[in-house]
């Protein structure tokens, strides 16, 4: 089965803001940032079921990517013929604060 990837635009603004805060550190650090987040997203179209759902959130399933060589995930959600990405999320900041996204 095929399936289109969906940011949240939410998803998508924590991405710019996370790529832009690495590049400010560092040249080209944004650049690895957005390349790995790039391989989660295709890890994920290519087989999202592959990726353990989190119990902890009840009807529904939602599932993470852990991105390499960076402290954050792509927290997702398979539904009918599209994931949506909900949050590209750091893993100690606010956690749970996309639990309400849909």
């Amino acid at each position: 089965m095929s399936f289109t990837l969906r940011l949240l635009n939410s998803a998508r603004a924590e991405l710019t803001e996370a790529a832009g805060w690495y590049e400010s550190r560092e040249a080209l650090l944004g650049q690895d940032f957005l390349d790995q987040v790039t391989a989660c997203f295709e890890q994920i179209e290519a087989d999202p079921t592959r990726f353990a759902p989190d119990e902890s959130f009840g009807d529904r399933v939602v599932r993470t990517c852990m991105v390499d060589r960076f402290p954050y995930r792509v927290i997702f959600e398979v539904r009918s013929e599209e994931v949506a990405i909900l949050a590209i999320a750091h893993h100690r900041r606010r956690p749970g604060y996309w639990r309400e996204r849909t």
